[in-house]
């Protein structure tokens, strides 16, 4: 019997009746954060206060990432402590003599010996995700750093020109017209 014929194909470049036709959920138009809009909704640039306030959603946000890194890496070692101290505790039942342990005693040896290769599996995993958690939290760091960086730039060169206008604005005291604005046009 061929499973193949059991197996329906989705196609992901066709219409199939009994998918329903939504977009994907990062398409162009659809807000990719809930409560921010994307940029083909919006095409006004963010205020100064919107910005800090995202900037430091997102220095909180890496905050607490740095925190779930660390107590990864602390569940990882503590698991792995664990599981040594019950191999430690298995081999002690088991050096006791065969003539002194009750028949229970086998049961408890293997089950302790068990849990201890059970979380030193578990400990390893968690090692390695810790590895990763780690590895993406120093990646997204160095790119937010970078980023806030280049806002900062940004920012100051803004202030410094909103202080030379306002300055030339303040010598040219009424005498002459106002200055337009950026997205004003002049007419000639």
């Amino acid at each position: 019997m061929s499973l193949g014929k059991n197996i329906k194909r989705l196609s992901f470049f066709g219409k199939d009746k009994d998918i329903p036709s939504t977009p994907l959920p990062f398409s162009p138009g659809i807000p990719q954060t809930p409560g921010v809009p994307s940029s083909a909704d919006n095409d006004q640039p963010l205020s100064t206060a919107e910005l800090h306030a995202l900037i430091s959603a997102l220095e909180s946000l890496l905050t607490n990432f740095d925190i779930l890194r660390d107590l990864s890496l602390r569940l990882a070692r503590a698991t792995k402590t664990q599981a040594s101290s019950i191999e430690a505790y298995s081999k002690v039942l088991n050096n006791i003599p065969a003539g002194a342990r009750n028949e229970g005693t086998n049961t408890v040896i293997a089950v302790m010996s068990a849990s201890a290769a059970y979380l030193e599996e578990i400990g390893h995993v968690q090692s390695k995700f810790a590895k990763h958690m780690a590895k993406e939290y120093d990646a997204l760091n160095t790119y937010a750093a970078s980023h806030f960086r280049t806002l900062a730039k940004s920012e100051s060169r803004t202030t410094q020109t909103h202080l030379k206008l306002s300055r030339l604005a303040a010598s040219q005291s009424g005498a002459s017209p106002p200055l337009p604005r950026p997205n004003q046009r002049t007419s000639h």
